[in-house]
Protein backbone atom coordinates (compact mmCIF):
# COMPACT_ATOMS: atom_id res chain seq x y z
CA UNK A 1 0.00 0.00 0.00
CA UNK A 2 1.52 3.70 -0.63
CA UNK A 3 1.11 5.73 1.72
CA UNK A 4 0.20 8.98 0.47
CA UNK A 5 -0.19 12.43 2.46
CA UNK A 6 -4.29 11.92 1.72
CA UNK A 7 -4.26 8.51 3.39
CA UNK A 8 -2.47 10.12 6.29
CA UNK A 9 -4.94 12.74 6.89
CA UNK A 10 -7.59 10.40 6.71
CA UNK A 11 -6.44 8.46 8.82
CA UNK A 12 -5.04 11.34 11.27
CA UNK A 13 -8.96 12.73 10.72
CA UNK A 14 -10.98 9.28 11.69
CA UNK A 15 -8.62 8.83 14.93
CA UNK A 16 -9.30 12.46 15.66
CA UNK A 17 -13.31 11.73 15.11
CA UNK A 18 -12.73 8.27 17.33
CA UNK A 19 -11.01 10.62 20.28
CA UNK A 20 -13.73 12.86 19.87
CA UNK A 21 -17.03 10.79 19.91
CA UNK A 22 -14.86 9.03 23.39
CA UNK A 23 -14.38 12.29 25.18
CA UNK A 24 -17.82 13.47 24.48
CA UNK A 25 -19.23 10.35 25.62
CA UNK A 26 -17.18 10.12 28.82
CA UNK A 27 -18.09 14.15 29.10
CA UNK A 28 -21.58 13.42 29.19
CA UNK A 29 -21.72 10.82 31.78
CA UNK A 30 -19.67 12.92 33.87
CA UNK A 31 -22.44 15.86 33.44
CA UNK A 32 -25.64 12.94 34.16
CA UNK A 33 -23.30 12.07 37.40
CA UNK A 34 -23.26 15.45 38.81
CA UNK A 35 -27.06 15.79 37.77
CA UNK A 36 -27.89 12.99 39.41
CA UNK A 37 -26.17 13.73 42.83
CA UNK A 38 -27.79 17.15 42.54
CA UNK A 39 -31.12 15.28 42.32
CA UNK A 40 -29.76 12.60 45.39
CA UNK A 41 -28.77 15.49 47.69
CA UNK A 42 -30.69 15.81 50.56
CA UNK A 43 -33.46 18.74 51.04
CA UNK A 44 -33.16 21.07 54.13
CA UNK A 45 -36.19 21.36 55.96
CA UNK A 46 -38.63 23.31 54.37
CA UNK A 47 -38.63 26.90 56.52
CA UNK A 48 -35.33 27.10 55.56
CA UNK A 49 -35.53 27.60 52.29
CA UNK A 50 -35.46 31.48 51.45
CA UNK A 51 -39.06 32.20 50.10
CA UNK A 52 -39.57 33.36 45.96
CA UNK A 53 -39.32 36.98 45.90
CA UNK A 54 -41.56 36.59 42.71
CA UNK A 55 -42.58 34.22 40.25
CA UNK A 56 -39.53 35.57 37.88
CA UNK A 57 -37.02 36.43 40.50
CA UNK A 58 -35.10 34.62 43.28
CA UNK A 59 -33.16 36.16 45.90
CA UNK A 60 -30.89 34.99 48.62
CA UNK A 61 -28.19 36.92 50.85
CA UNK A 62 -25.82 35.17 53.00
CA UNK A 63 -22.93 36.84 54.86
CA UNK A 64 -20.65 35.49 58.30
CA UNK A 65 -20.96 32.18 59.69
CA UNK A 66 -24.19 31.60 56.66
CA UNK A 67 -21.99 32.16 53.79
CA UNK A 68 -20.12 29.15 54.93
CA UNK A 69 -23.06 26.73 55.00
CA UNK A 70 -22.18 24.57 51.76
CA UNK A 71 -25.78 24.67 50.30
CA UNK A 72 -27.14 24.55 47.30
CA UNK A 73 -30.26 25.98 45.61
CA UNK A 74 -32.54 23.55 42.96
CA UNK A 75 -35.48 25.48 41.32
CA UNK A 76 -37.78 24.46 39.10
CA UNK A 77 -38.74 26.82 36.05
CA UNK A 78 -41.14 26.74 33.90
CA UNK A 79 -40.76 28.52 30.15
CA UNK A 80 -42.61 30.26 28.21
CA UNK A 81 -44.12 29.92 24.10
CA UNK A 82 -40.88 31.36 22.85
CA UNK A 83 -37.35 30.97 23.98
CA UNK A 84 -36.54 33.38 26.97
CA UNK A 85 -33.21 33.44 29.40
CA UNK A 86 -32.42 32.79 32.54
CA UNK A 87 -30.37 34.77 34.14
CA UNK A 88 -28.23 33.77 37.71
CA UNK A 89 -26.69 37.10 38.99
CA UNK A 90 -23.64 36.80 41.45
CA UNK A 91 -23.13 40.02 43.46
CA UNK A 92 -20.78 40.11 45.91
CA UNK A 93 -20.71 43.51 47.66
CA UNK A 94 -17.16 45.19 48.71
CA UNK A 95 -15.21 45.23 52.53
CA UNK A 96 -14.51 47.98 55.15
CA UNK A 97 -11.31 46.17 54.84
CA UNK A 98 -10.97 46.91 51.18
CA UNK A 99 -12.05 43.80 49.51
CA UNK A 100 -13.36 44.98 46.33
CA UNK A 101 -16.81 44.33 44.87
CA UNK A 102 -17.90 41.55 41.79
CA UNK A 103 -21.18 41.96 40.15
CA UNK A 104 -21.43 38.68 36.85
CA UNK A 105 -24.24 36.80 35.76
CA UNK A 106 -24.44 33.85 33.68
CA UNK A 107 -27.29 33.58 31.40
CA UNK A 108 -29.22 30.31 30.05
CA UNK A 109 -31.79 29.54 27.54
CA UNK A 110 -34.98 27.90 28.50
CA UNK A 111 -36.70 25.41 26.34
CA UNK A 112 -40.05 26.48 25.07
CA UNK A 113 -43.22 25.39 27.11
CA UNK A 114 -41.55 23.20 29.22
CA UNK A 115 -40.12 22.45 32.85
CA UNK A 116 -36.60 22.55 33.73
CA UNK A 117 -34.33 22.29 36.82
CA UNK A 118 -31.88 24.86 37.42
CA UNK A 119 -29.17 23.92 40.32
CA UNK A 120 -26.75 26.78 41.58
CA UNK A 121 -24.52 26.10 44.27
CA UNK A 122 -22.79 29.72 45.82
CA UNK A 123 -18.65 29.25 47.23
CA UNK A 124 -18.46 31.70 49.48
CA UNK A 125 -17.93 32.83 53.03
CA UNK A 126 -14.30 32.91 55.02
CA UNK A 127 -13.95 28.95 54.33
CA UNK A 128 -12.51 30.13 50.44
CA UNK A 129 -10.98 33.36 51.60
CA UNK A 130 -14.07 35.33 50.34
CA UNK A 131 -15.30 37.75 53.11
CA UNK A 132 -17.87 39.77 50.89
CA UNK A 133 -21.25 39.66 51.57
CA UNK A 134 -23.13 37.87 49.18
CA UNK A 135 -26.41 38.03 46.87
CA UNK A 136 -27.60 34.99 44.63
CA UNK A 137 -30.39 36.38 42.07
CA UNK A 138 -31.95 34.14 39.41
CA UNK A 139 -34.02 36.11 37.34
CA UNK A 140 -36.19 34.97 34.48
CA UNK A 141 -38.33 37.07 32.15
CA UNK A 142 -41.11 37.68 29.93
CA UNK A 143 -43.60 34.51 30.55
CA UNK A 144 -41.54 32.37 32.08
CA UNK A 145 -42.30 31.65 35.77
CA UNK A 146 -39.82 30.08 38.96
CA UNK A 147 -42.21 27.35 40.05
CA UNK A 148 -40.32 26.19 43.37
CA UNK A 149 -36.94 26.61 44.93
CA UNK A 150 -35.24 24.08 47.43
CA UNK A 151 -32.53 24.66 49.61
CA UNK A 152 -30.04 21.63 49.51
CA UNK A 153 -27.66 20.26 52.16
CA UNK A 154 -24.33 19.79 50.39
CA UNK A 155 -22.20 19.15 53.43
CA UNK A 156 -21.36 15.63 52.41
CA UNK A 157 -20.89 17.13 48.19
CA UNK A 158 -17.39 16.61 46.78
CA UNK A 159 -17.50 18.37 44.26
CA UNK A 160 -16.43 21.84 45.26
CA UNK A 161 -16.58 23.89 41.91
CA UNK A 162 -19.11 26.66 41.53
CA UNK A 163 -22.07 25.54 38.92
CA UNK A 164 -25.07 27.25 37.57
CA UNK A 165 -26.58 24.08 35.55
CA UNK A 166 -29.90 23.94 33.62
CA UNK A 167 -31.40 20.02 32.80
CA UNK A 168 -34.57 18.71 33.01
CA UNK A 169 -34.96 15.17 34.93
CA UNK A 170 -34.85 12.04 33.34
CA UNK A 171 -33.62 13.70 29.77
CA UNK A 172 -30.94 11.66 28.18
CA UNK A 173 -29.70 15.28 27.47
CA UNK A 174 -29.45 15.95 31.33
CA UNK A 175 -26.47 18.93 31.76
CA UNK A 176 -27.21 19.94 27.58
CA UNK A 177 -26.19 23.33 28.51
CA UNK A 178 -22.94 22.10 29.04
CA UNK A 179 -22.74 20.43 25.76
CA UNK A 180 -20.56 21.79 22.82
CA UNK A 181 -23.54 23.00 21.65
CA UNK A 182 -23.43 27.51 21.10
CA UNK A 183 -26.71 27.63 20.81
CA UNK A 184 -26.96 26.39 24.65
CA UNK A 185 -24.18 27.02 26.31
CA UNK A 186 -24.08 29.33 29.12
CA UNK A 187 -23.22 33.09 28.54
CA UNK A 188 -21.37 35.05 31.36
CA UNK A 189 -20.94 38.79 31.44
CA UNK A 190 -19.71 41.12 34.16
CA UNK A 191 -21.17 44.63 35.57
CA UNK A 192 -18.75 47.36 36.73
CA UNK A 193 -21.37 48.86 39.56
CA UNK A 194 -24.88 47.34 41.34
CA UNK A 195 -26.30 50.12 39.59
CA UNK A 196 -25.42 48.92 36.11
CA UNK A 197 -27.03 45.54 37.24
CA UNK A 198 -29.97 47.01 38.45
CA UNK A 199 -30.17 48.92 35.16
CA UNK A 200 -29.91 45.81 32.66
CA UNK A 201 -32.72 44.20 34.65
CA UNK A 202 -34.64 47.02 34.41
CA UNK A 203 -34.98 47.85 30.70
CA UNK A 204 -36.57 45.75 28.65
CA UNK A 205 -35.19 43.02 26.33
Amino acid sequence: MLWTPALWVGLAAIAWGAAGAMAHGVSRADRRGITDSVLASPDLPPDASPPLASARLFSVTTSGERANARVGYLLSVRGARRPVDLYCVHLRAATAAGSTPLYYYTRHKLERDREQLFFVNPIAGMGVGDDRPYTLQVRVRGRAEILWVKELDLSQWRLGLPLSLLFTEGDDKAGSDLLDDHNRLPVTAEFTTREEVEAFFESPR
